[in-house]
């Protein structure tokens, strides 16, 4: 999904209170889903003492979720666990356990003012140094640094301990080998300098890139990432430059820093285009490691992998459901957005029957639990599964309403595909009460024109968007009703569907190819009647009958190569003139 704006907008009151999704809601099944994770992850525990598992349990204790009563002791330790082996984000949860006023009960250790200060400074920079998003530690930096006095004088002291550090490390010659320890302070030290760099000034930023590069040289890779990441992406101390963050990153990747991997591997992967295999198998290996610390988007971007089974990847729809169930109960990256692409993806699964027996109960779960997480392509399935009255909240006022949400988000895919439906359902004599043929036109003409905006301006067609443009020129809705337009959407939906791994894409290419079919054998029979009525015109001719009937083959038959262009593929296209009523 892009984040292409809309262009083109009907004005009309929309629901902003999504509170009208609880109703799909199944709680026990959101629970059975976070029981499942949680089991994985105490095994994982007990197996290989796993810090990203033992932060997850901490997670779950602190915030009570599921049927997991909420046990601030049992968080305490799993995150303790966790920080122990530097898990960035376990290190940031286990300071808000922390507090200095004894009598409030959501802190479980307690420190002087300014101890608490000192630990959390410490705990926020080793967090915040690793990546700025496996935590909000980068962000409380940020803040309190420029409010807080102390918070300022302890982030000096700590730099200024690090130098210490270094200064001896450089007299005992330590540089020479691999050195984790050292490795994690030159890091730190790299990182306090550019935040302390307030004026920013080059000589701090180039001692600062030292430190980073002095890090990843002796085994750290957040070394790489933060010379990558915060320097020649957000340009702190040099210039932007697209080529070297490639090339930090990858640095980053072969030392196994996961938020790396799991960049490189979206760069391998992100194309749905066919041929590319030892690409999308280095993808794979990129997104195994990057599970190291199984976040909500990579566990999504595994189980995506499976279920459209790209290249040698097979596709595994048991797999790819394990992986999305545990994508949707994790904690994810700051700016991740896994959880909600992982629900979409469960729903379509128990929508299509995926792997699993169609339920659409358990896909509108999926659907309204991402919606509420505010991903308004969700809103367009939900909605139509409640238009279709596939499930047991069958309201078309509520369809209506999840529709207009969807049709003013900023997401243009969903937004098209919302204001198709809008049109059919006030297009549609069946809703007399909604009945508007006027305000059908205004959204048709508003799905089209947005899918224009798209495929001119950002150079952007699928074949979803393709095979509506077909059906609302072969029916006339919102514009002139013409078919030789009609064919050639659904063919170019056709071809295009052909060369990709989407699931839902190969859907509406096969959809395509039966209203392609429909029309090329219906434009077929016209021409033969054509061709007819002029043999029958010659016959008559010479037996002394005069007639015209000839005059109109050029008007009744289409241009000559929209048959012919088609050629042996089209005998593989399955003839079916039935018009789908899901559409």
């Amino acid at each position: 999904m892009g984040g292409y704006t809309s262009k083109y907008d009907v004005k009309e009151p929309f629901i902003d209170d999504f509170s009208i999704l609880d109703q799909f809601v199944m709680p026990q099944l959101q629970q059975r889903m976070i029981s499942n994770t949680m089991h994985r992850c105490l095994q994982q525990s007990q197996e290989n003492n796993d810090p990203h598992s033992n932060f997850q349990l901490g997670y779950i204790y602190h915030h009570g979720l599921g049927n997991t009563q909420v046990d601030l002791e049992k968080a305490f330790q799993y995150y303790q666990l966790a920080a122990e082996a530097s898990h960035p984000t376990a290190m940031y949860y286990l300071c808000q356990l922390y507090g200095s006023e004894e009598k409030n009960t959501s802190y479980v250790k307690y420190l002087k003012e300014k101890e608490l200060i000192a630990m959390k400074v410490k705990a926020y920079v080793a967090s915040a140094a690793q990546d700025a998003f496996y935590s909000k530690s980068h962000i409380d930096l940020r803040e309190t640094f420029k409010v807080s006095q102390a918070w300022q004088e302890e982030l000096i002291k700590l730099k200024n301990r690090h130098l210490k550090l270094v200064a001896q490390a450089n007299k005992k010659n330590q540089e020479e080998e691999e050195d984790l320890e050292l490795a994690k302070v030159y890091n730190e030290l790299g990182y306090v300098m550019l935040r302390l760099n307030i004026k920013g000034e080059t000589t701090v930023s180039q001692d600062a890139k030292s430190y980073f590069e002095k890090a990843a040289k002796l085994g750290n890779p957040a070394g790489s990432w933060n010379i990558g990441y915060l320097m020649y992406y957000h340009g702190f101390g040099v210039e932007k430059d697209s080529d070297r963050v490639k090339e930090y990153f990858e640095k980053a990747a072969k030392q196994n820093h996961p938020r790396a991997e799991l960049i490189l591997a979206r760069n391998f992967y992100d194309s749905d285009e066919m041929g590319n295999d030892e690409a999308i198998e280095r993808a794979h290996q990129l997104y195994a490691s990057s599970a190291s610390y199984a976040f909500a988007s990579t566990l999504y971007c595994l189980g995506k992998m499976y279920i459209l089974g790209k290249g040698d990847i097979e596709q595994d729809f048991t797999l790819a459901n394990q992986y999305l169930e545990q994508a949707a109960t994790s904690v994810d990256y700051e700016d991740g957005n896994g959880k909600p692409k992982a629900l979409f993806c469960l729903g379509y699964m128990y929508e299509k029957g995926l792997g699993v027996q169609v339920d659409y109960n358990v896909a509108s779960h999926c659907y309204a639990s991402a919606a509420k997480m505010k991903f308004s392509p969700s809103l367009c399935r939900l909605a139509k599964l409640v238009e279709k009255s596939k499930v047991t909240m069958a309201d078309i006022n509520v369809a209506l309403q999840l529709y207009q949400t969807a049709s003013e988000s900023e997401i243009l895919d969903g937004a098209i595909y919302s204001c198709y439906r809008l049109g059919k359902i006030y297009n549609n004599p069946q809703y007399s009460t909604l009945y508007n043929p006027e305000k059908a036109k205004s959204y048709f003409l508003k799905s089209q024109a947005n899918y224009m905006y798209l495929s001119k301006i950002h150079d952007v067609k699928t074949v979803c968007q393709l095979y509506h443009l077909g059906i609302m020129y072969e029916s006339g809705y919102g514009v002139m009703m013409n078919i030789n337009h009609a064919v050639k959407f659904y063919r170019e939906a056709v071809d295009i569907s052909m060369g990709t791994y989407s699931i839902s894409e190969k859907h509406y290419g096969e959809k395509a190819k039966k209203k392609y079919a429909k029309l090329i054998s219906l434009q077929a029979v016209n021409v033969t009647g054509v061709i007819i009525e002029e043999e029958l015109g010659e016959d008559k001719s010479s037996v002394g009958e005069n007639s015209n009937h000839g005059n109109s083959s050029h008007e009744n038959s289409i241009h000559e190569n929209s048959i012919h262009e088609h050629s042996n593929e089209e005998n593989s296209i399955t003839e079916d003139v039935h018009v789908d009523s899901e559409e």
